[in-house]
């Protein structure tokens, strides 16, 4: 079904009101931006400023803070120096103690708390400065403070006192404030100036609305038929929204591909050697599936890093070669192949990517018992139930490699490491980076980090795809980077 209501307003401007039209693919769980989601981000972000934000090109800029940085050498102290005279939506200030209580909430409440467990103590040392000791280096604090990590998000320090408040309402400093009269929970949220805006230039809309609309094709009809004027897309309707005359707007974001979780060879044996999980990397014909199934906005890859992340590298390392993989298998003493039990799911289009490379695997003898879970409620559990040797997936990266180093590859990470796969390279590397003040060394042990995972083969991923985004021309085009794939919603513009 189409949207069977439209917000109205003149988007372009003219001589009424300036109104801007969103969808996004999920309801917002909470407003409280410690439950923030990736598919629901707009609805805090319109509300909510951050400590420190992130222009569309990637560029970290002043926003709540006016400056921060590491003290000393180590990553093991940081500081944050406020921006004077900012208020909130309901007029109270922030200050130093706000932010302290807003990260113990965050820390406390948020899904993705635990990246804040690090902290070891926080000070206001006055009224605008935060000082934050950490318990080991920790060089990423920077990143976890902008809009797409949601730690930075500061709520007003009443609103903390009652955060069941936070749920239905907005309480931030950024630059609108929900209007809960014209919202309905989970399908509509309607965003008006807010009065008290540190930045009242940086608002450009009389008013935005953001609908939940989960279906792809609905997305698609709502923008065709000017009900909706931007939305997040995926690649099912990208080359149906070009035709359309929509301007689609593109970053890689996330691999497909499949993990080789077991590689201790616990449930399968053969992928304990490097050899055999070199040789399934080598018997798979990525542009093939790219061509048969991704085209034209999938990327043949065998990494796990997006081109411009930290940690990307410039060249190929596993070429389609099927005489290699059979002779890498024979070496590791199966000339035969083996049987290897897969799970995957069907969320967008994983699990036809997964059964391409079982087909792909048969040419070397590998004979894939799959099951496709219909839904992510069933495939999660499996998932991380460390009963599976092999997962297919889509996962996104956005080069925080701080991050994903315990949550993706070290044991601590139960979602994609779920047999407490452990390597003391990596830990090695990851401890290396960790203490390094310098951005530049750190990349470059990243990048021996992700070429070292690569050869040891932990995964087979087969293509990168984007983040897609379709807008109207009633909106300015957007401008999107490696280091900020989500659109800065904040940023956009009417057209003209």
């Amino acid at each position: 079904m189409l949207l069977t209501s439209c917000s109205g307003g003149d988007p372009a401007g003219g001589d009424g009101p300036k109104v801007l039209n969103l969808s996004m693919p999920a309801p917002a769980v909470s407003l409280d931006p410690a439950a923030m989601m990736t598919t629901s981000m707009w609805a805090t972000t319109l509300a909510y400023d951050s400590l420190i934000g992130l222009s569309p090109k990637g560029e970290l800029v002043p926003a709540l803070a006016e400056s921060w940085g590491y003290v000393g050498n180590e990553n093991k102290e940081f500081e944050i120096k406020l921006r004077p005279g900012v208020k909130f939506s309901d007029g109270t200030d922030l200050t130093a103690e706000v932010v302290i209580a807003n990260l113990e909430h965050y820390r406390d409440e948020a899904p993705q708390g635990a990246k804040l467990d690090n902290i070891r103590a926080m000070t206001a040392v006055d009224p605008l400065t935060v000082d934050i000791e950490l318990a080991k280096p920790q060089p990423n604090l920077t990143e976890y403070f902008t809009p797409p990590k949601g730690a930075g998000a500061m709520a007003s320090g009443e609103a903390l006192k009652n955060p069941e408040k936070m749920a239905t309402e907005s309480f931030g400093a950024g630059p609108y404030v929900l209007d809960p009269v014209n919202s309905v929970a989970k399908d509509s949220y309607t965003y008006i100036p807010n009065k008290n805006y540190w930045n009242p230039d940086a608002i450009h809309w009389d008013k935005v609305v953001l609908k939940v609309i989960e279906n792809p094709n609905t997305v698609l009809a709502a923008l065709k038929s000017g009900q909706i004027d931007l939305a997040t897309g995926d690649f099912t309707t990208a080359a149906a929204a070009d035709a359309a005359g929509l301007t689609v707007s593109t970053i890689p974001r996330q691999w497909f591909g499949v993990t080789l979780a077991d590689r201790g060879g616990k449930l399968a044996k053969p992928l304990g050697d490097v050899r055999v999980r070199q040789a399934l990397n080598y018997a798979v014909d990525r542009q093939k599936i790219v061509d048969g199934l991704l085209a034209p906005y999938g990327i043949p890859s065998d990494q796990i890093m997006m081109p411009g992340q930290p940690g990307f590298q410039d060249k190929q390392f596993y070429t389609y070669d099927v005489t290699k993989a059979k002779q890498l298998l024979a070496e590791a003493g199966y000339p035969n192949g083996f049987d290897l039990a897969v799970t995957t799911q069907n969320k967008r289009g994983i699990g036809l990517v997964t059964q391409a490379i079982a087909d792909d695997w048969k040419q070397i003898g590998i004979k894939v018992d799959l099951t496709t879970d219909p839904d992510q409620g069933t495939y999660s559990p499996n998932q991380v139930s460390g009963k599976w040797p092999v997962f297919g997936l889509g996962y996104g990266t956005d080069g925080d490699i701080h991050y994903m180093t315990p949550a993706v590859f070290q044991p601590t990470g139960k979602t994609w490491n779920p047999l407490g796969t452990s390597d003391p390279t990596i830990d090695r590397m990851y401890e290396e980076a960790a203490a390094n003040p310098d951005q530049n060394a750190r990349n470059v042990i990243y990048k021996d980090m992700i070429a070292y995972l690569v050869e040891q083969a932990w995964f087979v991923p087969v293509a990168l795809l984007p983040n897609f985004f379709y807008a109207r021309d009633t909106v300015q085009p957007l401008e999107l980077s490696p280091n900020n794939q989500f659109a800065a919603i904040t940023y956009v513009e009417p057209a003209g």
